[in-house]
């Protein structure tokens, strides 16, 4: 009789427990449903790049009044190319910063410029112009400006990269004098480098 009264009680209880045991069940089963929606829901359908935007071209052209059409870098500085495409040393870079390319991302180098490319260089990729690596010059304090075109240093003779020359005509010197501009910049071995500037056009390739 105990027996029975006491498997009677159990059930009892089971009845009595269970409505509570089905809606949490239940309500647990919703929020699993709701959280795998929620998940499925945020996923993108592309792609999206880490830390926001694309970066910005790190090459494009801009109208120089006396040049022409010339290339400047991602924050509107000159960009410039070494004659003969001599060598740049480590003296040469700190006055001379090369365009490099870093990380293993591709490069965004400017769809609107044709002939860019990079090569492999200490530090990473240089960016270069058909063939012709590409820097930018201490000496420009500011965008837009060309302090280094013409200019003629320890390591040669510097030109901004021209991509459609002026057809604006150029001043004339006084007569029997010549038009030039000396500049002298710090080189980190401790001594200066004078540099002599023209007023002639950029190299255009």
């Amino acid at each position: 009789m105990n027996q029975f009264s006491t498997e009677d009680q159990s059930a009892a209880r089971v009845r009595h427990h269970s409505p509570w045991r089905r809606a949490w069940l239940s309500l647990s089963g919703l929020m699993i449903v709701a959280t795998m929606a929620a998940a499925c829901g945020s996923s993108p359908s592309t792609p999206v790049v880490s830390g926001g935007a694309p970066a910005a071209a790190l090459v494009s052209t801009t109208n120089n009044a006396q040049l022409g059409t010339i290339l400047v870098n991602n924050k509107g500085f000159t960009l410039y190319t070494l004659r003969g495409n001599a060598p740049c040393d480590a003296a040469c870079a700190a006055v001379w910063p090369p365009l490099l390319v870093t990380g293993s991302a591709k490069p965004n180098l400017g769809s609107s410029v044709t002939g860019l490319g990079t090569v492999k260089v200490s530090g990473g990729e240089q960016v270069v112009y058909n063939g012709m690596a590409l820097y930018t010059f201490t000496g420009d304090s500011s965008a837009g400006q060309v302090s280094g075109q013409d200019v003629t240093d320890t390591w040669g003779t510097w030109f901004a990269a021209v991509t459609k020359a002026s057809t604006a005509p150029t001043t004339t010197p006084p007569a029997g004098g010549t038009s030039s501009t000396t500049v002298s910049t710090t080189v980190p071995t401790g001594g200066t480098s004078s540099t002599t500037g023209g007023g002639g056009g950029g190299i255009g390739f």
